[in-house]
Order: structure tokens, then sequence, then C-alpha cells
């Protein structure tokens, strides 16, 4: 028996028969059947390096699926909801989102972060450490496009506050007629 060594591990064991009758092995028998266990070992190591290259070439593809599938979301303008909506279907249980000043405490929290600041949470039915890679991908993806949504109603939203300030200040200065009318009636003051 020759054991199939590599880097130190033990990978398994070539066993070989004789069938001559004084069942010697020669040296130069020995030391093919060390070459074959070396060539063992580097093809098993190849194999297992090859099936673990495959596995994670498949998660980066589903996860490139995701992404683009709540990419599409946020193009559409579909919003949080449908965000929400889809992940409940992909990972197969309720989620919720809540506002930062929402927490409840008897729920398992993912939080919707960008940097340091924290836009709010999702309620999970499960500690997030408990879900599959492919799960935990979808919610970090699902976290990201809230995150995302967030920001860009936060833009908007100073942008129109912006605008209003801007209108305002005319009216101070004296805007008037249809410029005045269709001010007003953008920022829905009429």
């Amino acid at each position: 028996c020759v054991p199939i060594l590599y880097e130190n591990r033990c990978l398994g064991v070539v066993a070989v028969n004789s069938y001559r009758q004084d069942c010697i092995f020669t040296p130069e028998d020995m030391m093919v059947i060390e070459v074959v266990a070396g060539q063992s070992a580097i093809a098993i190591e190849n194999a297992r390096v090859h099936a673990h290259l495959q596995q994670k070439n498949a998660l980066l593809e589903k996860s490139i699926s995701i992404h683009n599938t709540f990419y599409q979301l946020m193009i559409e303008g579909r919003g949080i909801d449908a965000i929400l909506s889809l992940l409940t279907r992909m990972i197969g249980i309720s989620v919720s989102y809540y506002s930062y000043l929402d927490v409840t405490a008897d729920t398992h929290l993912f939080p919707i972060r960008r940097g340091v600041d924290t836009f709010g949470f999702l309620s999970l039915a499960q500690p997030f450490e408990q879900f599959s890679e492919m799960d935990k991908i979808t919610i970090e993806q699902a976290s990201l496009s809230i995150a995302l949504e967030l920001i860009k109603e936060n833009a908007l939203y100073e942008k129109e506050v912006y605008f209003r300030e801007q209108v305002f200040n005319r009216l101070m200065e004296g805007l008037s007629g249809r410029e005045l009318d269709a001010a007003l009636e953008y920022v829905n003051w009429r």
C-alpha cells in the first residue's frame, strides 16, 4: 500500500496485489506505484478544485441574475413594495420593511445601510445566518435596492423642496401672470 498524499493530506491509499508467486515488489515496482499515487493525488485535487469552481461559477451566475432582476425593478420605478414582494417570492418567506423609527425587538432584523447610515430594516422570519448562501445574496441585493430607492426618493424630495423655495423666492420678488400660475400649478399650490 502507498498513501495518496497531497500537501501532507492523505486522500486515499493505492493498494496493489501481486500475482507473482513470490508476492514481492521490486524497488522499480514501488517507484511506479508511488508515481501512480502522486499522479492520483494531483488528479483528485484537480477534480475537487474543478467542482469547487463550478459551484462558485453557478453561484456567481445566479447572483448576477438576482442583481439584474432587482435592477430591472428599480429601472421600472416600481418601488419598495415591488422589491419586498419579489424578495418574498425568491426566498419563500414573508419579509417586511421598517423605517429606522419603527423597529420592534421581537423580529430578526437585517439592516438597510449605505456606509454608516442605516435607512431601516428588513424583518425576517429567521436569523440571517440561517439562510442559504443564495438566499443571503438575495436579501443583501434587496437591501441594496431598497437603499437606492430611499436615496432616490430623498433626492427627489430635496429637489422639490429646492424648487418650492425658488418659487417662493420668485413670488417674493414679484413673479406674476402666467409664470406665477405655471409655478403654482407645478408645486400643487393651486
